[in-house]
């Protein structure tokens, strides 16, 4: 059986109305001064209120904004994450993809995003100053690996900016594998195949280290990864020989 009532007063979700009464005369002084000097789009008004936004919220800067997308964007520039890159909010409970072309900055924005989510804290001046020093941090981290990987392989000389080039392939993978570690399992197969056939064992080892060197190349993505790595190694006074 059926039955259906039928309600003599509204039921009321929200007065918008009610709410915002005790502040009409405010409002509609605010309207009229910014109706009268002809700036609907930025002027003095969102200044001041970016000003007076930014003291309330104890940070340096604030920036009006025309809508979530763009405060989302500018969120992400200030992560450096470029516009190839993604991030997805999937339904999972407390998961984030994110996604990126560079691997050193995705890095730096999963782990700044890590601890602005975790330490709460989310405003302009917290997201800076969380990047610059999670990008310091795996600046250091990119040396050290690329200086580690050299010593291990008694390969000397390297230039620092292939020592930084060689750090930064831990944080790229290709074809399932990561690159570093395949990089130097690359180098000792070839000073072994070297060996094998009275070759220079030294240079080969060297040239199966940066033979994927191109992958993190800083620029010129559109070239083939080969390329860019004989660019790199030749401009950083490596021998023509190993290409």
């Amino acid at each position: 059986m059926r039955m259906t009532i039928f309600l003599k007063n509204m039921i009321e979700y929200e007065n918008l109305f009610k709410v915002n009464q005790p502040y009409i005369e405010e409002y509609k002084l605010a309207f009229n001064q910014a109706l009268e000097s002809g700036w609907f789009v930025l002027g003095n008004n969102v200044e001041e209120f970016e000003k007076e936004f930014a003291n309330y919220n104890n940070v340096k800067y604030c920036v009006g904004v025309a809508s979530g997308p763009d405060a989302l964007t500018i969120s992400l520039m200030a992560l450096e994450l470029d516009k190839r890159s993604e991030i997805i909010v999937a339904d999972t409970p407390e998961a984030i993809i994110l996604s990126a072309f560079d691997p050193v900055r995705r890095e730096i924005a999963r782990l700044a995003l890590h601890q602005l989510v975790t330490d709460g804290r989310i405003h302009p001046a917290r997201i800076e100053e969380v990047v610059n020093k999670t990008r310091k941090q795996i600046e250091e981290e990119v040396v050290e690996s690329g200086k580690r990987t050299a010593i291990d392989l008694g390969i000397h000389g390297l230039h620092p900016e292939l020592i930084r080039l060689i750090g930064k392939m831990k944080y790229r993978s290709s074809y399932g594998q990561n690159l570093l570690q395949h990089s130097r399992e690359v180098a000792n197969l070839t000073a072994i195949m070297a060996a094998e056939i009275g070759l220079n064992t030294k240079l080969a080892k060297r040239a199966g280290l940066l033979h994927d060197i191109g992958k993190v190349a800083d620029d010129e993505p559109e070239l083939p990864h080969a390329i860019l790595g004989i660019c790199n190694s030749s401009k950083k006074t490596e021998d023509n020989s190993l290409s």
